[in-house]
């Protein structure tokens, strides 16, 4: 299983219909360099268009987190805050749109924060403050 053509797959489904969900070429790039794997328990199904139970919390699927990422229209250099930081994706990929040391996350959970902050930094994201 290459876990890199599944992510390409995921992204590109996002990009055509039946979904239609991601249209911003940034969010897309920064969709296809972090590997979701990496915060999931189960590396299989990481790349399918669905939640995922995490610790208490919900995972966002990738069309829903696409969505919130483009709604929020970044620009290299802004200055983020992810509430509710869950396992760390979300805020992986706004790092890769405005560069990691210009992301901040909480989340009410000490628990997902100890685990977002673990995923963040073994994808390679450790400038991404918690």
């Amino acid at each position: 299983m290459d876990l890199a053509v599944l992510r390409e797959d995921m992204v590109d489904g996002l990009e055509v219909a039946p979904k239609n969900v991601l249209s911003d070429e940034t969010v897309a790039v920064a969709m296809r360099d972090v590997p979701r794997h990496a915060f999931l328990d189960d590396e299989r199904t990481a790349y399918a268009d669905r939640e995922h139970d995490a610790l208490g919390t919900r995972v966002l699927a990738p069309s829903t987190a696409a969505r919130l990422l483009q709604a929020l229209a970044l620009e290299d250099d802004e200055s983020v805050l992810i509430v509710g930081v869950g396992v760390g994706y979300t805020a992986a990929v706004a790092a890769e749109v405005v560069g990691e040391t210009n992301v901040h996350a909480v989340d009410i959970s000490r628990p997902l924060v100890v685990e977002a902050r673990e995923n963040l930094a073994d994808a390679g994201y450790d400038g991404v403050e918690l």
